[in-house]
């Protein structure tokens, strides 16, 4: 997938759940480059369960302090550099047996920040739990 492709299923992820979608452009100095960024703000905290299993990326919203699925969005990142953080993470699996990348991070969040510079090879997403907002 380019990185058009996964922003556009992350904007169609966040606007299922109620979000509310900012895209801009912004220069990174640390890269010299411009970078895309899309902010995707939920009206209020859901878990989120990441999983990655090597470069098949799987985002699954639960309903706050439960474990039923509420969405699923699947996004094929094996052939790209993805990056992922969360700044409060509740759970961290990783398995790097036998050349296994496969990792697992479940993140109470309200607001999802997805960028990627203009050439699409690096992508990065941040789940962030922003205290101000509860």
């Amino acid at each position: 997938m380019n990185a058009k492709d996964v922003m556009e299923k992350l904007k169609s992820f966040c606007e299922r759940n109620g979000g509310k979608v900012h895209v801009f452009d912004w220069y990174n100095e640390n890269y010299e480059k411009f970078e895309t960024v899309m902010h995707c703000i939920l009206p209020e905290p859901r878990s989120l369960v990441f999983v990655n299993d090597n470069g098949l990326v799987k985002l699954q919203l639960h309903k706050k302090g439960g474990r039923l699925i509420v969405d699923e969005e699947v996004i094929d990142a094996r052939n790209i550099e993805f990056f992922f953080t969360a700044n409060e993470p509740r759970s961290f699996q990783t398995d790097l047996a036998y050349g296994s990348t496969e990792s697992v991070v479940v993140v109470e969040f309200n607001k999802l920040e997805f960028g990627y510079l203009e050439d699409g090879r690096k992508m990065s997403m941040v789940a962030v739990l922003e205290r101000w907002r509860r």
